[in-house]
């Protein structure tokens, strides 16, 4: 009787446990579908959550006229004493990023701050790392793009802001995998992937796209960075990896996670589409990449099908112009389970290029062993240089942009620096083993990130290819004869003064003296700098987005699309010339300072074309005969310090200063389009840095809006109409850039490269031009510049804070046969180091070899296949 009931109660107690996990699963699964997502994809971090609540006290509203103190590496020292520096400048970059989302969030009229006084962070180093990572997931893009918890949006001041619980309710890092970042090899025998996470093995080979028709299956390797402090190997492929690449590709996130916004977008399924079984076949297995519904209708065939069936890998997929069309879901296999993937980036940075350009700026920048790696000779003149400078190092930094001249693609985007260099941007001072420069330490990071991107300069001599062809196109006697020969050699010589003659049509009388005239060209000349690529988005009433490229799908800022809510792109400055801001003030002689930083966003309007191109005959004349420079010597005085309002302004953009800045990527993608022009094209691509964005099967997909890079009109547009530039003029404008021969400014880097003097005369296939930046102390040694610099109050005047600056810029063919194309552009721009004993800048008044001319060279060396096995020049000690 008893174990009838035992029985009957263990019964009872089974089928109601049962009945309990069915009710519970059934839940799980309502719950799920009602609202997308599993409770095991989310998981809430508590030590985060924490670090995070510390902020709540130090966001508040802004106290008018109140000083905060500054969110500086220095000003986080007392709340984190342990901490090394680089880290506090990571802190500091995060916070200052935080705090301008929170100014730009300005609740009713009441704008909102950071304040670090009221910052409590925990004081154990466990507790503090968990503050700092809490500070950098806060400044992540997407991040401050979701700023809007409920406890910001408060009335009162007094009221404390409060951290929601659900912040960091974010979905389970176990879930799914981030798609993975190819890199793109000239060959194009198949795709590099960057194998740095886990799984990278497992995933990636089967998600990169076939190169050709023909594969059965796409040919790939994976490469990855060595880990900090560990040292690269001459053929490591960890060289072929762009320094900053993450930051660089940040914007994507949000479509390479399976947790970012826009992949939750594309991943939904169309309305009008219940169930993942009534796709077409070719939308669950991936295929899609437009909207199922158009597809549907389109009789089952999706409009990208032609385009991977013609096996044209260089060709963007269509592009579309409506909000993200759902792909449908986007998964891959990994160990019997099928798991979500995030959306893969193919990038067009060809990985040899790529390395290349980064061991060649490293071995310039002082690391010997990379030199060595590279084969130079320890009698080689770089090496001698080298051994007289300070950190051992030719120069201080080095930046290398190639672009591909037919497409516009990125293939090399090169960047290093010294230790010195690091130093005095991150606000630190001086090392013993540093030299006493004359600008001041800052902290300024941006300077420290990949410098062909994230440093620019003034472009001065840069500019005359851009000049050139303004005036070939004005005046058709520049097209032969003597009047052709002597622009050419202007050219090849960068004369400035004569460059500035024709620029304010000084040239009515076959030569000097010259009867002057207002007229044009100045207008022209910014005019062809358009054409070229530079002033994207500018125009007459000024703008924020003036001169700015996003450089992942090169895109003008001004068409910077966003994908629904969220940007996807790396806005930055591009180039600019013949641009001013929206209150000008006097034009002087004097340059803007290096150091300083343009506030776009309180800048209203930005920058705008100058309109304003009219000057004085009288004025034009006292320029050329150099009456504003007394005291200057007699062979360098013309057109020097130039002051008149508007006209003056346009003489200081003929110099190629002023308020003209530029970046080593549009300086190479300035000369990329001239040469595109030249070999006859009609348009070409702004230089861009994604290719493509592809699905699990490695199919591309179509991104909203507009993305894609697209091919743009080489043409000079104004009022009058749409002019194509014209293959000839273009032509002669390479033909005259013989610089690396006898007389021009790049000559002796082109012999310390080549060897011969006879070599670098006879080549026809480079077309190199030099640029030096203004820096008023060539010819001083570093103490007296320190005592000229420092002599009143402390502070350094404007002009101390100018770096020493070096530009070089070519198109060149990589084929030897005849008439081949211009097929590559190259840009270097290096800051100069100092000699230890004179302690005079290297290459003073230009007297020395121009290192960025010879940094470049050999890099071009090793792209042209009948010179690459010419012997290394071998040269004495150089000059001081």
């Amino acid at each position: 009787m008893n174990s009838r009931r035992k029985i009957s109660i263990f019964r009872s107690a089974h089928w109601m446990l049962l009945g309990l996990a069915l009710a519970l699963g059934a839940s799980f699964w309502i719950g799920s579908a009602k609202f997308g997502k599993k409770v095991e994809d989310t998981y809430l971090d508590p030590h985060r959550l924490a670090a995070l609540k510390t902020f709540e006290q130090a966001i508040e509203f802004a106290v008018p006229g109140k000083v905060y103190p500054a969110l500086t590496a220095p000003s986080l020292r007392d709340k984190f004493p342990l901490l090394d520096a680089e880290t506090l400048d990571g802190l500091a970059a995060d916070l200052q990023k935080l705090n301008a989302k929170l100014k730009a969030l300005s609740l009713s009229g009441k704008p909102l701050h950071f304040n670090l006084e009221r910052w409590q962070p925990a004081e154990s180093s466990v507790q503090a790392d968990e503050a700092i990572k809490a500070a950098h997931w806060l400044a992540q893009g997407q991040r401050l793009e979701k700023l809007d918890w409920p406890g910001l949006r408060r009335a009162k001041a007094s009221t404390a802001m409060q951290v929601p619980d659900s912040v960091f309710r974010q979905d389970n890092p176990w879930r799914g995998a981030d798609g993975c970042i190819y890199l793109h090899p000239a060959s194009g025998s198949g795709w590099l992937y960057l194998d740095e996470r886990r799984n990278s093995k497992d995933i990636c080979p089967d998600m990169a796209e076939p190169m050709r028709v023909d594969m059965a299956k796409p040919l790939v390797a994976g490469i990855s960075r060595k880990p900090e402090g560990q040292e690269k190997g001459k053929d490591d492929p960890a060289w072929g990896i762009p320094d900053d690449l993450g930051l660089l590709l940040s914007g994507l996130d949000r479509i390479r996670s399976p947790t970012g916004a826009a992949y939750q977008e594309y991943t939904r399924l169309p309305e009008a589409v219940e169930t993942k079984e009534s796709l077409p076949p070719f939308i669950k297995e991936g295929q899609g990449g437009l909207n199922a519904q158009t597809i549907i209708a389109n009789g089952g065939k999706s409009p990208l099908t032609p385009l991977l069936q013609r096996g044209e890998p260089d060709k963007s997929p269509l592009e579309s112009t409506s909000n993200p069309s759902p792909h449908g879901p986007n998964r891959i296999r990994l160990h019997d389970h099928e798991i979500d993937v995030g959306f893969n980036v193919f990038l067009t940075i060809n990985p040899a290029m790529q390395a290349l350009a980064q061991r060649w700026a490293h071995c310039y920048t002082g690391d010997r062993a990379v030199c060595d790696g590279l084969g130079l000779d320890a009698r080689d003149s770089l090496q001698t240089m080298a051994a007289e400078m300070y950190e051992n190092a030719a120069m201080r930094m080095a930046a290398v942009a190639v672009v591909d001249v037919a497409s516009g693609r990125i293939e090399a985007l090169g960047s290093a620096h010294t230790a010195c260099y690091k130093q005095d941007h991150s606000g630190m001072v001086h090392g013993k083993e540093c030299p006493d420069a004359p600008f001041r330490p800052r902290f300024d990071t941006d300077r420290l990130y990949n410098h062909a991107l994230y440093v620019d300069a003034m472009p001065a001599s840069t500019v005359k290819p851009i000049m050139a062809l303004a005036f070939l196109m004005d005046n058709p006697a520049y097209r032969n004869g003597p009047a052709l020969q002597d622009l050419w050699l202007d050219l090849k010589t960068s004369k400035s003064e004569d460059f500035l003659d024709r620029l304010f049509c000084g040239d009515t009388a076959p030569r000097p003296p010259w009867q002057w005239q207002d007229c044009h060209r100045p207008q022209k000349t910014q005019e062809v700098a358009n054409a070229l690529g530079w002033n994207l988005g500018c125009s007459k009433e000024g703008s924020a987005d003036c001169a700015r490229l996003d450089v992942l799908f090169g895109r003008p800022s001004g068409r910077w699309p966003m994908e629904g809510t969220h940007p996807i792109g790396l806005d930055l400055l591009y180039g600019r010339f013949f641009t001013e801001p929206p209150e000008p003030e006097e034009a002087v002689n004097t340059p803007v300072d290096d150091w300083a930083k343009e506030d776009t966003e309180n800048n209203a309007g930005g920058f705008h074309l100058i309109q304003t191109f009219r000057f004085d005959e009288n004025f034009a004349k006292a320029c050329s005969r150099g009456d504003y420079c007394p005291e200057c010597e007699a062979t360098h005085k013309r057109w020097r310090r130039c002051r008149g309002g508007a006209a003056g302004k346009l003489v200081n953009e003929g110099w190629g200063q002023g308020e003209a800045r530029v970046i080593p990527l549009a300086v190479a993608g300035m000369m990329s389009r001239l040469a595109a022009a030249a070999n006859g094209a009609e348009a070409q691509a702004f230089p861009h840095l994604v290719d493509h964005v592809g699905d699990a099967k490695g199919l591309p997909i179509a991104l909203a809006v507009q993305r894609y890079a697209v091919a743009e009109p080489i043409a000079i547009t104004s009022s009058e109409g749409s002019q194509a530039i014209d293959t000839a003029l273009a032509k002669l404008v390479l033909q005259g850039m013989g610089n690396h021969q006898s007389g021009g400014t790049a000559h002796s880097a082109c012999k310390n490269v080549f060897g011969k003097a006879a070599v670098c005369e006879s080549m026809d296939w480079i077309a190199g031009k030099t640029g030096t930046p203004p820096f008023r102390f060539d010819d001083d040694a570093l103490p007296e510049i320190r005592k000229h610099c420092y002599a009143n109050d402390g502070k350094p005047k404007t002009e101390c804070n100018l770096m020493p600056y070096k530009w070089y810029v070519a198109a060149f063919k990589t084929s030897a046969e005849p008439n081949a194309p211009y097929d590559k552009a190259i840009a270097v721009l290096s800051e100069r180091n100092w000699r230890k004993n004179s302690g005079l800048v290297q290459a003073p008044g230009d007297r020395d070899v121009n290192l960025s001319a010879e940094l470049a060279l050999r890099i071009i060396k090793t792209m042209h296949p009948p010179v690459q096995a010419l012997p290394q020049a071998t040269k004495k000690k150089a000059k001081p």
